[in-house]
């Protein structure tokens, strides 16, 4: 949202937006398990967010507002299905004794995360808004081969 200009509320539209990535990373866990698969669910995943990043590009060129959703839903359910492949993952290659301290660096590596609103921000320093999207995109896209290629999340 911080990309385009939002004519009515826009810190309640950010927080709508921000709530609706939330709720759908959370509504679509339960299907991305259902993958059974944690390499499908995290390419799927990857897929989800290229998607969702190429489209913010568009509305960061063209300041589509009614986009804004759209992009909102895709990042959330990449999100979902990423975290949940990850802990399938997990799942299927720990020892039952291993399983809770695996969990626990699992979700340590990933709360690093939240460092990306503070790295884009000293990016945008120096790279545009689109190019920022275009380099996720890319690194989204190179990554899917990788995860797909993995022989670690496949069910024996």
């Amino acid at each position: 949202p911080s990309f385009v200009d939002v004519d009515v509320a826009p810190v309640a539209v950010t927080g709508a937006l921000c709530g609706l990535t939330l709720w759908t990373g959370a509504f679509v866990q339960p299907f991305g398990k259902r993958l059974d698969d944690a390499r499908l669910i995290v390419a799927t995943g990857l897929m989800a967010a290229t998607c969702g990043l190429l489209l913010g590009i568009v509305v960061a060129r063209t300041d589509i507002e009614w986009l804004l959703p759209v992009v909102a839903l895709l990042l959330g359910t990449a999100y979902g299905l990423v975290l949940v492949g990850g802990l399938t993952t997990i799942e299927q290659i720990a020892h039952r004794d291993d399983l809770a301290t695996l969990n626990a660096v699992f979700y340590s590596l990933t709360y690093l995360g939240f460092a990306a609103p503070l790295l884009s921000t000293l990016a945008l320093r120096s790279v545009s808004p689109t190019a920022l999207m275009a380099i996720g995109a890319a690194v989204a896209v190179l990554t899917i081969p990788v995860a797909l290629g993995s022989r670690v999340g496949a069910r024996r």
